[in-house]
């Protein structure tokens, strides 16, 4: 099996749906802890109704609308998919430890001359370091070792996953138990040494 490639495929995922979930639950979660517009406990708690629903139950409507955007056996697809699915509880964990900031923090920065934006990206941001680290580790762990979005998304040799080639190996009519078993812990070990870093 083209271990490597698959290694680089489950990087390039990984990374690029850990950034996009870590960009959108930071920006939302100082949205809802920080700003308080209006609807904005409606909009959250429909946000983490998102969390209750199983990923099996609408994992054949977004293979549905993944497709008819062109983006099957496409790193992008998958990408998206493994974002909308991580958003919602990244997004309640940001919004909760922004609210356990001082919010005197931010008036005083609105009080200095300080856009939001230049509030979350100068004072929030810093200082929301060790959750932003917490939803990233969670997310590589969970993106990493998956197996069904993979198996559905990413389809053709070239884009495969490092899990969905592994279970493809086991799935032939020979399984070579050694190849199995260090391809096993060449899988594993990335997200072990993510684990043990952060």
């Amino acid at each position: 099996i083209p271990v490597t490639q698959q290694l680089i495929n489950s990087t390039i995922v990984t990374v690029g749906a850990v950034g996009l979930i870590v960009a959108v639950s930071a920006t939302g979660g100082f949205a809802f802890a920080k700003l308080g517009f209006r609807g904005s406990s409606v909009v959250l708690l429909l946000i983490l109704a998102g969390m209750m629903i199983p990923m099996q139950s609408i994992i054949i409507p977004e293979f549905v609308n993944i497709s008819q955007l062109g983006l099957v056996n496409e790193f992008l697809g998958a990408i998206l998919v493994y974002a909308a699915l991580g958003a919602p509880f990244a997004t309640y964990l940001m919004t909760t430890y922004y609210r356990g900031v001082p919010t005197e923090i931010v008036e005083a920065s609105v009080m200095d001359g300080a856009s939001y934006w230049q509030i979350f990206r100068k004072v929030m941001l810093p200082l929301s370091l060790p959750a932003i680290t917490t939803v990233a580790v969670l997310q590589v762990i969970q993106i990493w070792g998956d197996l069904l979005v993979g198996l559905l998304f990413l389809q053709t040799p070239e884009v495969r996953t490092i899990t969905v080639g592994l279970a493809t190996l086991q799935t032939s009519r020979m399984v070579n138990v050694p190849a199995l078993m260090a391809g096993s812990l060449v899988s594993a070990l990335p997200a072990i040494i993510v684990y043990l870093i952060f």
